[in-house]
């Protein structure tokens, strides 16, 4: 039936609207289950979470406020209660016999507990003083997974298909009995979507192996009985997600196919914690609950007291697929062809005029027309009309102020990442070590060595490097997304990302050689000058009689002083995720070392010591992450200063807890460059076809100039700042003295460009698509404007607006 009249914005094609007999009307189900999914929310990331039905919150708060239920320990009610839903959860993933075939169910807080769990197992089993045990584990494993080999004796990554015998380790000795293997690989890998065939495991058992099978990401999409329904051929251990599988609770679940090595791997663990033993004195000897009375594995492995109210969830969560979507196999129909079709629709995008160029690269080794090799994830690059992979990170950026909901990065699958994006073990070490490149750091290339050369000799070899993109854009499907969002989205995407004839400029565009300094006016002067005492908070502009202002190493003087901290998550507060702070306006009063701070819209005002002594502070003991960077600082005693910024930032909907920090050694608060240089002719020739165009402070400039030609900034490497008024009276001897500035580069831009810095509300996003589409630079991102240090003080004073730039 069709898929409903789901409106996203203005866009509406009813020539597309999709049929499918597979999953009922999705339309009656979202209004009634899924009130999180606003009509201006476009949720395309279901393979991370998927959110949770209202009825399954409902049955669950029913169930708690009406069933007294005591510790499982305590109560064999409540036990049972456990029990019993172990044997829905077996007979709902099609796990014949149940639990009287040998099946186990082994509740844990999550997949990367249940995969911990099973390396426990191993490492009790099979000590290292028995010889240890081998590990081999398919490419795109998840990051858990990988972090097995942390337990093992010798770890082996393979491309395909488990080898007859591990690769044995340099150490081991050739005539030494092969040592237990386990071998682990997903189901369907969270990075590509690729689905890998069930028959690894019977292979795999050919071979003595111990399996592992990771569900977490194909359960919500797709039923297991392929890989469940035998139980000769099924996994030793299977974990999967009961949170990605429902929204809710915080719940997973470790299966276990019972048999004798098992069952030894459960004896012979070597933790033991409350309730999972049998016997236990004071000295610690102490005896596992065993496989015989019943028990069960559960009982020895499950530590601690039992997750009952997260259990009874399970229960009415299972229900709800099979009433609402009519179980996995609905589902799975349903994915599958929102999948294909927007595959096919971004595999066909090209770059006009010659449309040869792809927009879009896809990377999977699995074809989207067969739900058996491939499931309902795309991760994909983004191609500029010249070949250029854009910043993941811009994409997303441009997703975020669209309200779409999707994931970029390397998505914790290391194998997949370096396999799709040619990148090799050795080039994100080096990352690491070298370029200082961290998971979860917003940085979308590391460079890598490219090709190798001869500097003269036919030993001497130069590395030549390149930058190459790390990460990629996944959208992912779930049982609720609908056909009116995939449209939506394909709509959005060709819209912003797509080049046209019509268009100003090509979509996203390679930076082009800049026009030549020499070109601009013979004279050109600093038009406005800006401090930000507070990171991220509103800019102060120095009257004049404040002017020429200091300025040194780290910048201008008490530029990025202070930063908001929040007391709850100990990180600093910036635009990115409070675009509040732009209402937030300092004032400096130099002469009473003061800056005195209010709120747009409101009449009160606090002052805050330019100078602070210790009684006045006190030290954050705390890391605090401020824009990806470690600071230590001090924080504000003063409970005014703490009231007023956590008044200034909270809304209706949400109290803010944050005061006022400052570093505890000085350093530079500033992300790149100590200065940062806009150009107002090159704001207008970015923003040319807007119906409006943003003041040069939006881009959070501290100089400005203003240049006959736009963009002759990008060409400059150095220039000098000269006092109009001293060169007039010193004659064209003093020309050459002045204030020497050295360019260190383009500056990356983020989203803050796109918030009002008066409203502190979204309304420039036509300026960030602007640079998205002529200011992209390869392997950097979106550049715009020019970062600026001091090199030498040639005169006392300091920056003044009107000043020359030679």
């Amino acid at each position: 039936m069709p898929n409903g009249s789901y409106s996203y914005h203005s866009y509406r094609n009813d020539n597309h609207v999709h049929k499918d007999d597979n999953t009922p009307n999705l339309d009656a189900i979202r209004a009634r289950e899924y009130p999180q999914l606003t009509p201006s929310t476009l949720y395309l990331d279901h393979a991370a979470s998927t959110p949770p039905p209202l009825s399954l919150l409902r049955a669950h708060y029913v169930t708690l406020s009406t069933t007294l239920l005591s510790n499982p320990h305590s109560s064999p009610h409540a036990s049972g209660i456990i029990d019993l839903v172990r044997e829905e959860l077996l007979e709902f993933l099609g796990c014949e016999g149940g639990r009287g075939a040998g099946w186990e169910v082994v509740w844990v807080s999550n997949t990367t507990a249940g995969i911990k769990l099973v390396g426990e197992m191993m490492e009790g089993a099979c000590r290292e003083s028995d010889g240890g045990w081998d590990f081999v584990y398919h490419r795109e494993s998840h990051t858990s997974i990988i972090g097995l080999s942390g337990l093992a004796s010798h770890s082996t990554c393979i491309d395909d298909v488990p080898p007859p015998s591990a690769p044995a380790a340099p150490s081991s000795n050739a005539g030494r009995q092969r040592r237990p293997t386990l071998f682990a690989y997903p189901a369907q890998s969270n990075f590509s979507g690729t689905r890998f065939s069930p028959t690894y495991t019977p292979t795999a058992r050919t071979h003595g192996y111990l399996t592992l099978l990771d569900a977490a990401s194909l359960l919500p999409t797709s039923p297991l009985t392929p890989y469940l329904s035998s139980f000769t051929t099924a996994p030793d251990f299977t974990v999967l997600s009961l949170t990605k599988l429902l929204g809710y609770p915080n719940l997973a679940a470790l299966l276990i196919r019972r048999s004798d090595r098992t069952v030894e791997m459960v004896n012979r663990r070597r933790y033991f914690g409350g309730g999972t033993v049998g016997g236990v004195t004071s000295d610690g000897w102490h005896e596992f609950r065993r496989r015989g009375g019943g028990e069960g594995m559960a009982a020895a492995l499950e530590d601690g007291t039992g997750c009952v109210s997260s259990v009874l969830g399970v229960r009415a969560g299972i229900g709800f697929i099979r009433e609402t979507f009519g179980g996995l196999e609905g589902v799975r129909g349903h994915t599958s062809q929102l999948a294909m079709w927007t595959a096919e629709r971004l595999r066909a995008l090209r770059h006009h005029p010659d449309e040869e160029q792809q927009v879009v690269r896809i990377h999977t080794s699995g074809d989207y027309a067969d739900p058996d090799t491939q499931g309902p994830i795309i991760a994909f690059s983004v191609l500029s009309a010249a070949g250029a992979v854009m910043p993941p990170t811009t994409v997303a950026t441009l997703a975020s102020m669209e309200g779409i909901h999707l994931r970029t990065g390397g998505l914790c699958n290391p194998g997949a990442a370096e396999y799709y994006l040619g990148l090799t073990s050795e080039d994100v070490r080096r990352g690491y070590y070298e370029q200082g490149a961290r998971c979860g750091d917003g940085r979308d290339f590391i460079r890598v060595a490219k090709s190798k050369r001869s500097t003269g000799g036919e030993e001497e070899l130069e590395l030549e490097l390149e930058e190459r993109v790390r990460g990629v854009v996944r959208i992912s499907f779930g049982a609720c997304t609908t056909w009116r969002e995939v449209h939506a989205f394909v709509g959005w995407f060709e819209r912003v990302f797509v080049s046209h004839p019509s268009s100003s400029s090509p979509a996203l565009l390679t930076l082009s050689p800049a026009n030549n300094v020499g070109e601009q006016d013979p004279e050109v002067s600093v038009e406005a000058l800006y401090v930000y005492p507070i990171k991220s908070s509103h800019a102060y502009a120095p009257p004049p009689q404040e002017q020429p202002w200091p300025v040194g190493e780290r910048g201008l003087a008490f530029d990025r002083m202070f930063f908001l901290l929040d007391l709850r998550s100990g990180r600093g507060i910036s635009q990115k995720t409070c675009p509040g702070m732009a209402r937030i306006i300092p004032t400096l009063d130099i002469e009473r070392g003061v800056m005195r701070v209010r709120v747009r819209g409101s009449n009160e005002e606090v002052e805050v010591p330019l100078h602070p002594t210790e009684v006045e502070l006190k030290s954050w003991r705390a890391e605090v992450k401020v824009c990806y960077e470690a600071v230590e600082c001090n924080i504000f005693t003063d409970p005014r200063i703490q009231r007023f910024f956590s008044n200034a930032l909270s809304t209706p909907e949400e109290r803010v807890t944050c005061t006022l920090a400052i570093p505890s050694t000085p350093r530079r608060m500033t992300n790149e460059s100590p200065l940062l240089l806009i150009n107002a002719t090159s704001v207008a020739a970015l923003c040319e076809g807007m119906e409006a165009v943003p003041p040069a402070s939006q881009f959070r400039p501290n100089i400005v100039v203003r240049t006959a030609l736009p963009f002759v900034e990008d060409a400059m490497t150095s220039f000098s700042l000269h006092d109009r008024d001293r060169d007039s009276t010193s004659g064209s001897s003093d020309r050459g003295m002045g204030m020497k500035m050295e360019v260190s580069g383009p500056c990356r831009r983020c989203k803050m460009v796109s918030i009002d810095q008066e409203s502190g509300e979204v309304e420039w996003k036509g300026a960030y698509e602007a640079m998205v589409r002529k200011r992209m630079r390869r392997g950097v991102g979106v550049v715009f404007g020019v970062g600026v240090r001091l090199t030498g003080s040639g005169m006392e004073g300091g920056i003044g607006v009107g000043m020359v730039v030679r």
